[in-house]
């Protein structure tokens, strides 16, 4: 039995079976608090489809900025993860905007 979480369940952006198998595999991993390194083979597997066809899903899904690619690699498997916009880090304690207003 696979668990798919709510997120990829109700995600509008997730446009087929195979897109959402894929997305709640990164998910799991990363709930765990674990990276997650799948090889398109292994990604096949689970979905059914080629390498091929993996790869082809995999590059839409990060087109779509729906999950990220690293290019961290640990043998044939590369680091996904789902894609969140990129914060500049701050060190300042306080929103220096609520300073400038006061």
């Amino acid at each position: 039995m696979i668990k798919i979480f709510k997120e990829v369940q109700q995600d509008p952006r997730l446009l087929n079976l195979e897109e959402r198998l894929i997305v709640n595999h990164v998910l799991d991993w990363e709930s765990q608090g674990k990276d997650c390194f799948s090889s398109n083979a292994f990604l096949g597997g689970l979905v059914a489809r080629s390498q091929d066809d993996v790869a082809n899903l995999i590059q839409s899904l990060v087109q779509r900025k729906i999950l990220s690619q690293n290019c961290a690699m640990l043998g044939n498997a590369r680091c996904l993860r789902i894609y969140r916009e990129e914060r500049e880090e701050t060190t300042l304690d306080f929103d220096i905007f609520d300073q400038v207003a006061s």
